[in-house]
């Protein structure tokens, strides 16, 4: 019997021949490619229930009644089926293209895999590659090589208040790192260098941190973890605060070659102190010629935090971000998401590290730069300007007036170029949070830990790092126990009084500093963990807490306690602190020593 089936294309209802059954045939009309189902054909055996019903006779009641009836003839079929009703199935059957015998999908002329079902025609079973990716939850992930470019274009053409937002943020922080450094360089006495010095550093600070901030804000968002993109709201100390986090992050993650770079140039473990004690006593510049070495492998090594750079912003958006943080860790991610993160690599170096460094460099070549404060041609641009007005021997009010107008003149040079560079920015950071939602799957994300887990060496000593940065505002962190707090008011206000008067070389400076630190790190560590928190900022910001064996809270004595055993740890070049790595409860030196464990808070 004839299978009626409705054409995809042109809407007939169409009679394919029996022979057409489970086959691909051609509609003659239109041309589409239709599958017929596979059924029974004419003359095979009927079902048992049916043969049954046919076999038996039927009884006196029905044949009277079929008697009584009239049989009514047929009606005749539409037109619009008669298609196939004479038609040989070798002509209509499709011979000129490859299509899958499954779901009727094309097929190209050098591949057995159906892209449609996924299976092998040539083993008429499933592909084992395109198993394994049915087999996964989530998108599609081979779409993230379009939708990068797609989805992030049609988002910064959404939301271009951020692109122009991200563009004025930095061109401020820009201006005001530019204005600080020149002031810097301007003062002569040691208390004016150093604020000005600390706004420069916060200016700084500024750039990437506003780029981390909403980098983290959209790449949420992308990933789904906010149904509504809230309004983003604009906090300088935290913009500071995270531009810390930036600059830091790349140096942790190179921590495993410091040895190395020591090795090649032992003095090299100076250089971060001598902006510092410049600002205090006179320090000859380093001989850089000395160091070439040193900065050809750190330029070779910057390629790493690059090429991580989206794969670490993914992990930082988690609940537990440390590997982020651990380049083992990071690179085993790296590998398993090589092809996507050299695509954004790629992405980032087309859409803004090309255009911008050209476009900066050839400012810097024909321009004069971007930065009037130290660049003789506006200087002598500025003394043009103003002269006329006030003549150059006007002292304190000229000086006054240039910096205004070296200020506009910065504002004017850098706005164009920042707002610009806007728009790629958000470009890009979209195109992150794409990547993390087509390889979420792939990215090992930790989303839950179990509370009391013992935590291993590379975590403590990331969060150890943190604490090194931090332990010098303890007065300001570690304020629960007031008469602590009372005597680091105390010796910070000494050694103040020491370094801004110019008193650094004297015999009580380097006693007063000694003191000052060795308490500063004892009120630190001990006041908080010996809270009701049991950790410190950097424990914290992994979900680390300090506890005792029986999973209690430390009192200050223990604390304490646990503070000279890290003094222990610290006489044995960290060896004792390497311990963790191999103890069976991950366990450090000064842990076994106090009797105490850095475990996960974890998840309850």
């Amino acid at each position: 019997m004839p299978v009626k089936i409705r054409c995809r294309g042109c809407e007939k209802i169409l009679n394919a021949p029996d022979a057409a059954r489970g086959k691909v045939i051609q509609c003659p009309k239109c041309g589409t490619k239709l599958k017929v189902p596979a059924g029974q054909q004419a003359g095979s055996k009927k079902p048992a229930a049916a043969q049954s019903t046919a076999g038996s006779k039927p009884g006196k009641a029905s044949v009277k009644k079929q008697r009584r009836q009239p049989v009514k003839a047929a009606a005749p079929p539409p037109s619009e089926t008669d298609f196939f009703a004479n038609l040989d199935f070798q002509q209509a059957e499709d011979t000129e293209s490859r299509v899958c015998p499954y779901c009727a999908t094309d097929l190209d002329e050098e591949s057995d895999v159906c892209p449609g079902c996924g299976m092998n025609v040539a083993t008429a079973q499933m592909d084992p590659k395109e198993k394994i990716r049915r087999s996964r939850k989530g998108p599609d992930t081979r779409k993230f090589y379009k939708e990068a470019w797609t989805d992030s274009w049609a988002f910064v053409k959404k939301r271009k208040d951020l692109a122009l937002r991200t563009g004025w943020y930095l061109t401020v922080f820009i201006v005001l790192s530019f204005a600080s450094v020149f002031m810097v360089t301007y003062c002569t006495s040691g208390p004016p260098k150093t604020f000005w010095a600390a706004c420069s550093f916060m200016a700084m600070m500024g750039l990437p941190g506003w780029s981390f901030f909403l980098s983290m804000k959209i790449v949420e968002f992308s990933m789904g973890k906010q149904e509504k993109m809230d309004r983003i709201h604009f906090d300088f100390f935290q913009c500071v605060t995270l531009g810390m986090r930036t600059i830091f992050w790349p140096a942790v993650m190179l921590i495993p070659f410091i040895p190395i770079i020591v090795a090649i140039k032992p003095a090299v473990v100076l250089l971060p102190l001598i902006p510092a004690m410049s600002l205090f006593t006179e320090v000859d510049p380093p001989a850089w010629a000395e160091y070439r070495t040193v900065f050809i492998l750190l330029g070779i090594l910057s390629a790493v935090p690059l090429l991580v750079l989206p794969l670490a912003i993914v992990h930082m958006t988690a609940k537990y971000t440390y590997k982020a943080w651990i380049l083992w860790e990071l690179s085993k991610v790296f590998i398993k998401n090589i092809g996507p993160a050299l695509y954004w690599v790629s992405m980032a170096t087309l859409t803004f590290l090309l255009p911008f460094g050209a476009v900066l460099g050839g400012i810097q070549l024909f321009g004069g730069g971007v930065n009037p404060f130290f660049n003789e041609h506006y200087l002598s641009l500025t003394e043009k300007m103003v002269a006329p007005l006030l003549g150059t021997n006007a002292g304190w009010q000229f000086t006054a007036v240039a910096a205004v107008v070296r200020f506009s003149l910065a504002f004017v040079l850098a706005a164009p170029l920042f707002m610009l560079a806007g728009f790629p920015i958000v470009f890009l950071m979209r195109a992150i949070g794409v990547l993390g939602y087509y390889r979420k799957h792939d990215l090992e994300l930790v989303p839950m830990v179990a509370s009391n887990t013992p935590c291993g060496f590379w975590v403590r000593m990331l969060a150890f790092l943190v604490d090194v940065l931090f332990f010098p505002l303890a007065i300001f962190v570690a304020v629960k126990d007031k008469r602590a707090m009372s005597v680091g008011l105390l010796l910070s206000a000494l050694v103040g009084v020491t370094l801004l008067f110019g008193y650094l070389r004297t015999s009580v400076a380097p006693f007063a500093i000694a003191l000052w630190a060795v308490y500063m790190w004892w009120m630190y560590f001990c006041v908080q963990e010996s809270t009701t928190q049991r950790t410190t900022i950097g424990k914290d910001g992994f979900g680390l807490i300090v506890a005792t064996e029986d999973n209690k809270q430390m009192t200050l004595g223990m604390a304490t306690k646990r503070f000279f055993a890290s003094l222990l740890t610290l006489l044995t070049m960290f060896l004792g602190f390497v311990m963790c790595a191999v103890h069976p409860q991950k366990k450090a030196l000064h842990d076994i020593v106090s009797k105490t464990k850095v475990v996960w808070e974890g998840d309850k």
